[in-house]
């Protein structure tokens, strides 16, 4: 979790090992604490060579990608997200609850 303008956002730390930059691409499947099924995708920001960061995850609602919504925390995330031809990363997450 991280603060992302001014809000608790889930992220991922990733690290691009190889000489280009990329950008990760998907949806990834979660359900929230009430057992809401969301749709969260991955920033598309690219990530340089050598360079490790946190990339915010933005939830929607399946079917609307470009809604966000508001998560109610703990936040279990899956699936699958690619970058490039043949790069793939497989996610099996849980956020918990901001701290205050």
């Amino acid at each position: 979790m991280k603060k992302v303008d001014g809000k608790p956002t889930p992220v991922l730390r990733v690290r691009n090992s190889g000489n280009a930059h990329g950008r990760l691409a998907g949806l990834l499947n979660a359900k929230d604490t009430d057992g809401t099924a969301l749709e969260v995708q991955a920033s598309t920001m690219p990530i340089m060579p050598g360079e490790t960061r946190d990339i915010a995850l933005q939830a929607t609602r399946p079917g609307d990608p470009e809604t966000a919504v508001a998560i109610r925390y703990p936040l279990s995330v899956s699936g699958k997200l690619e970058w490039g031809r043949k790069g793939s990363l497989v996610i099996e997450q849980r956020f918990a609850s901001p701290s205050p």
